[in-house]
């Protein structure tokens, strides 16, 4: 079964991508280079950045961010 790309949404999965970027960067500098803590550290700091982005309500930020993809449909 083939993706069909051009459904993608680019956005949202950009921006899940730099949440995971800045939760391995986080976890790797808060356990001090020890890899099975620094991978549970950025799983948590992932999960919660994801729930933030997706059920957290948006009136009072900015239009900017309001306009922004909460989730991939």
């Amino acid at each position: 079964m083939p993706v069909d790309l051009t459904t993608v949404n680019w956005l949202y999965v950009s921006i899940l991508s730099a949440f995971v970027f800045i939760a391995c960067l986080l976890g790797s500098i808060i356990s001090f280079k020890h890899k099975v803590a620094a991978a549970f550290i950025a799983a948590v700091l992932f999960a919660a950045g994801f729930v933030f982005w997706t059920y957290y309500p948006r009136e009072n930020f900015p239009d900017v961010i309001k306009s922004l993809p909460t989730s991939a449909r």
